[in-house]
């Protein structure tokens, strides 16, 4: 990928133009996991859809619907290395609304709270037509760091999730316990990405991100960027906000929850992950107060033979 390295206070930040972004992500996605182990991430809701402990016997995952032939570990976010990555839209039809300002703080705030261990980190993706995405930081750089917003037009938003999975999450093995998770606030509307909705769904199911989306506008105001925010959290076994300035403390605090309290499974399926083609997955709950949140699926691709 043809990339522009910049120096951003520590660590880098990574502007990529549209037309080698799209070259490069078609050729990096869809990307392979560990041969044989999938990490899923999921989390467990009572009936007021409140975060759940459970044992590991209280669990089955059904993979291309045939239970999963082992569990090989199984922890809580709060105990596994989190990678977090805040995205957030700078277009003009974003920075402009009443709630933007006030959202990226409140997001900042969550963010150092959110790395809470050594092993914690997280990097920054600004976009508007174009994505510029900071390294991996630790609790300490992101205390230093300092973001300046200049609203720009064009929004690719799809191509900078593509691009936070592709270049930030993907190479970590699936047999490692880490946390993968995106925070993206936009108002959902995309006029400038090479890549569609469903693809870009497709590479956080690949690289095993859950998302979490906030809206910058109103309820109502943007109904397909709306639809748009809400089937990307929900196909990742995420969720999706439209808050009022009120809310957003709020919102933040429930992510935060969410987060240490998801569930990191590592499980190997019943059949060989031979193909490139969606694999459903299910968590079932025994417990019948108890229900599960979690991705609609992964792609697999042909691991290649040494």
């Amino acid at each position: 990928m043809k990339l522009v390295l910049l120096s951003l206070l520590f660590g880098l930040i990574v502007s990529v133009s549209p037309v080698a972004s799209q070259t490069a992500l078609q050729e990096s996605t869809p990307s392979a996991r560990d041969s044989g182990l999938v990490r899923l991430q999921f989390l467990v809701l009572d009936g007021h859809n409140h975060p759940a402990t459970i044992a590991p016997a209280g669990i089955a995952i059904i993979d291309r619907n045939r239970l999963a032939k082992s569990i090989t570990s199984l922890q809580i976010g709060s105990g596994v290395p989190l990678r977090l990555g805040l995205l957030i839209d700078t277009s003009r039809s974003t920075a402009n609304s009443d709630l933007f300002d006030d959202a990226v703080d409140k997001s900042i705030q969550f963010v150092r709270m959110a790395l809470m261990n050594p092993q914690d980190k997280a990097f920054v993706l600004k976009f508007s037509q174009s994505p510029q995405a900071t390294g991996f930081m630790d609790r300490e750089q992101f205390l230093r760091f300092k973001m300046k917003v200049k609203p720009e037009d064009g929004t690719a938003l799809y191509d900078s999730i593509v691009l936070a999975c592709t270049e930030r999450m993907i190479n970590i093995s699936a047999s490692e316990p880490a946390h993968l998770v995106l925070v993206v606030l936009s108002d959902g509307e995309d006029n400038a990405s090479h890549f569609s909705l469903d693809r870009t769904t497709a590479a956080a199911q690949q690289a095993g991100v859950t998302i979490f989306t906030i809206s910058t506008k109103q309820s109502g105001t943007t109904p397909r960027g709306e639809r748009a925010l809400r089937e990307l959290a929900e196909g990742t076994g995420g969720e999706s906000f439209i808050p009022s300035r009120g809310e957003l403390a709020e919102i933040f605090r429930k992510i935060q929850q969410e987060v240490e309290n998801t569930y990191i499974a590592i499980y190997k399926p019943a059949a060989d992950k031979t193909d490139n083609s969606f694999h459903s997955v299910e968590v079932r709950i025994y417990d019948k107060k108890l229900h599960a949140r979690a991705p609609k699926g992964y792609f697999s691709r042909i691991t290649p033979r040494p």
